[in-house]
């Protein structure tokens, strides 16, 4: 067990990060969980916890995290912001009893919400990734390299047509992710009665009309995502080698 902590914290994304964050990137997204009770001095408590923590978290990101910072990990603490901060606008709206603005707040909450848990998904199946991998390859060899410029950094080696095609890239993934995420939240409030709970009023009755809400489309959907992603994410690393070999040999060229 010792020997699998230690390979987590040597190779894989959790590993970059302090045993505190951890914690707190965790708790942050269970929290949420107690708006389940409804109570108005649940929603400003959890609210005020969320935003608390979330204050801790990014002071001690700007400290400790500016080199080696683990994938995902400023986007995580962004949404964690906008998910409390909205928490916090629909605590008043409970106060005012506008249970319709409430309610659309909870699903804009719900919604960035999903980005946390995908996030929580993709650490927790970096782990298992790292500990196969050095099960396989328990070895490296000595040209072990964690020189990772920005895409800022390689812009100057990347001509213009790529740049534009490289942006276009990003933003279809951007859009195939919004769009497969609604679907998935679409479908979550529709089956809300199977957990025995109440969907929410106004958003909960239209998406209930909606029939092509499915999981077969859901699945539909995920597929052609997946196929989309496997042909933009080999290119876009593509586009990334060749620009930091350019880089590299440039630099190179001064000694």
């Amino acid at each position: 067990m010792g020997k699998r902590l230690k390979v987590i914290n040597d190779y894989s994304e959790v590993g970059k990060l302090k045993r505190a964050d951890l914690f707190g990137i965790i708790f942050v997204a269970i929290l949420p969980f107690f708006l389940l009770f409804g109570n108005t001095y649940i929603f400003f408590g959890v609210s005020f916890i969320g935003l608390f923590i979330n204050w801790i978290i990014q002071k001690r990101e700007k400290k400790l995290y500016e080199k080696d910072k683990p994938y995902l990990y400023s986007q995580y603490i962004v949404a964690t912001f906008t998910v409390y901060f909205l928490i916090l606008i629909s605590s008043f709206f409970l106060v005012f009893k506008l249970q319709l603005l409430v309610n659309i707040m909870l699903v804009l909450t719900l919604y960035i919400y999903l980005f946390l848990v995908v996030a929580l998904i993709y650490y927790f199946f970096n782990c298992l990734y790292v500990l196969e991998l050095k099960r396989v390859f328990p070895f490296e060899g000595s040209n072990k390299s964690d020189y990772s410029p920005s895409m800022r950094e390689l812009s100057r080696y990347i001509d213009l047509d790529t740049q534009k095609k490289y942006f276009t890239i990003v933003l279809i993934e951007i859009s195939v992710y919004i769009v497969l995420s609604a679907f998935a939240l679409g479908l979550f409030l529709k089956n809300l009665h199977v957990l025995n709970f109440e969907p929410l009023p106004f958003i909960g009755s239209w998406v209930e009309n909606q029939t092509y809400l499915t999981t077969f489309n859901l699945v539909s959907l995920f597929s052609v995502t997946f196929a989309i992603y496997t042909i933009t994410f080999p290119w876009k690393n593509r586009v990334k080698f060749k620009a930091t070999e350019a880089k590299k040999e440039k630099d190179s060229s001064y000694f």
